[in-house]
This record gives C-alpha cells, sequence and structure tokens, in this order.
C-alpha cells in the first residue's frame, strides 16, 4: 500500500459521516489523553449543523493520534510511543476503521520511523498548521 492510500484510508476512515446531522454538539462522551500542550481549540466544527456522538468521537481520536505522533517525533511527551501503541484500541478509532494504519503507525515509530509514520505526519502537519492558524484567528490557545 502507498504512502498516499494509506493516509487517505486513514483520514478518510475518520472522518467518515461528517456532516450527518444530529443531536449533538462536538462534546465527545468519550475522554482522549493528550500529550502536554495538547487541545481541541483548532478544530473547526461546523456552526450549521450538530454532529453525531460518533463523528465528534472520531474527529477528537485523529486528531488526538495526530497530537501524539507529532509529539513521538518532537521528542517532547515520553509517555508517546506507549499512547500510540495503545490508540488503536480506542473505540472510536476501531468504530472508524483506522486501527489497522494507526497500528502500523505505531509499530514504525516503535522502530524509529517509516513510510506510513511519514505519510501519516504529513497529513497532521498539514492538519495542525490549519488548526493553529483557526485557534489563533478565535484567539484560543493552539495546540502543540
Amino acid at each position: 500500500m502507498t504512502k498516499r492510500s494509506v493516509v487517505g484510508l486513514l483520514v478518510a476512515s475518520a472522518l467518515a459521516g461528517v456532516g450527518v446531522a444530529a443531536a449533538a454538539g462536538p462534546d465527545s462522551r468519550e475522554s482522549f489523553p493528550l500529550p502536554a500542550g495538547g487541545n481541541f481549540n483548532g478544530i473547526r466544527w461546523p456552526q450549521d449543523e450538530t454532529l453525531e456522538p460518533p463523528v465528534v468521537e472520531a474527529t477528537q481520536a485523529y486528531n488526538a493520534a495526530c497530537q501524539w505522533l507529532r509529539a513521538w517525533r518532537d521528542g517532547r511527551d515520553d509517555r508517546a510511543l506507549a499512547m500510540l501503541a495503545d490508540i488503536p484500541s480506542w473505540p472510536a478509532i476501531e468504530a472508524a476503521g483506522s486501527a489497522p494504519v494507526l497500528a502500523l503507525v505505531a509499530k514504525e515509530a516503535a522502530a524509529g520511523g517509516g513510510e506510513t509514520v511519514a505519510g501519516v505526519l504529513a497529513a497532521c502537519d498539514a492538519s495542525h498548521a490549519r488548526e493553529v492558524s483557526y485557534a489563533r484567528a478565535q484567539r484560543l490557545t493552539p495546540s502543540s
């Protein structure tokens, strides 16, 4: 599987169903651990609709996974490898179908890196740049 297809699969599965109206807002029923300096301030939630809890949880889980992956790469949280190994077991990740890709990311990260890690990090870095810009525009502290 190519880097592009792995990243596409991860992003598509994490965001599957976005835009479906329902009775919940961006308050997740599930709590996701974040590295030091982590937050969800940069997520741009739709203002004109309410999202189903599984969509909110998948979005936050993907965002948290990216924050842990960046923390691992940057060497800024000693818990990062352990968290990367745990992320594929998160119910929101499993439900979104992202567990196999994130398990491969964790395996490659434990070995020092790899093609899948590089591809997912590129997607995470691009998302993070947009999130930082959005958070700052809202006068919120962006995640690290």
